[in-house]
């Protein structure tokens, strides 16, 4: 099985950002809070960690499993569209962290990683066949 760049760079770019939220992202003067602990970060860390474990699922069952139909879109997306939208959104989150004082390295490679998952997402739309075919997942 012949896995495209695109694919490549969304599943490593997902499990990287799952492994980023276990890491620390906030350091300072001793203090140092993962994305998990809720008086610091609240709904945000959990919201990265669904981001993440999407951007998985659907990138490996799309190619690792050919045989589970997944639907061609949702609400007029198609899925590398959703993708690349999960990947903003995560990448918006790692680099709004990034500037402040103490940030930790988990912030830093979360936004590296949700970089890797939209220049995957991008590389797999522009895979895709043109409009008068149907639109191809991965």
């Amino acid at each position: 099985m012949q896995l495209r760049p695109g694919v490549i760079a969304m599943l490593a770019g997902g499990v990287v950002l799952l492994i980023s939220t276990f890491l620390s992202w906030v350091d300072f003067f001793g203090f140092s809070a993962s994305v998990y602990d809720g008086d610091f970060f609240g709904f945000s860390g959990f919201l990265l960690l669904l981001l993440s474990i999407a951007i998985i699922a659907v990138t490996a069952i799309g190619a690792f499993a050919p045989q589970v139909s997944l639907p061609d879109g949702f609400l007029g997306f198609t899925m590398n569209q959703l993708m690349l939208t999960a990947g903003f959104a995560a990448f918006v989150l790692g680099f709004s962290t990034m500037f402040r004082q103490g940030s930790g390295f988990g912030s830093i490679l979360a936004w590296l990683a949700a970089a890797a998952v939209v220049v995957g997402a991008l590389l797999e739309d522009k895979a895709a066949p043109s409009a008068s075919e149907p639109p191809r997942t991965f």
